[in-house]
């Protein structure tokens, strides 16, 4: 059992007790494309073509805020930028944000298949 330190004051549990989830591979059309890049940047308030972890935080804000409390945010967020943050730089990109954005959109759609019984995320964006 290890953590991964996500930033100063998060880790979250990596190992064989960490929890498990299934990989699933996304693929979107081109109209979810160009609403996820519209979506993106939107929040790349610094225009670097990169969403930091604020970024991704006010972009969800803005869509969720009135759902969730500032704790079940900060975790959201935290969640999504370390299943997102692929190459491990602490910053989603377009590609990244394509792959969540798709994770999301199914999220939304319904409850994963295999989910425990009335698991189910509400949808981010």
């Amino acid at each position: 059992m290890g953590y991964k330190q996500v930033d100063k004051n998060v880790q979250l549990e990596t190992g064989e007790n960490a929890p498990k989830h299934e990989k699933v591979t996304v693929s979107l059309t081109e109209e979810q494309k160009a609403e996820a890049k519209a979506v993106f940047d939107g929040a790349d308030k610094d225009k670097s073509g990169h969403l930091n972890k604020e970024e991704l935080m006010h972009a969800l804000k803005d869509k969720m805020g009135k759902k969730l409390s500032e704790k079940m945010l900060e975790r959201m967020v935290d969640a999504q930028m370390q299943l997102g943050d692929t190459n491990d730089d602490g910053q989603i990109d377009l590609d990244e944000f394509y792959t969540l954005w798709g994770k999301l959109q199914q999220q939304a759609a319904g409850p994963t298949p295999g989910a425990p019984k009335g698991f189910a995320l509400p949808p981010m964006m």
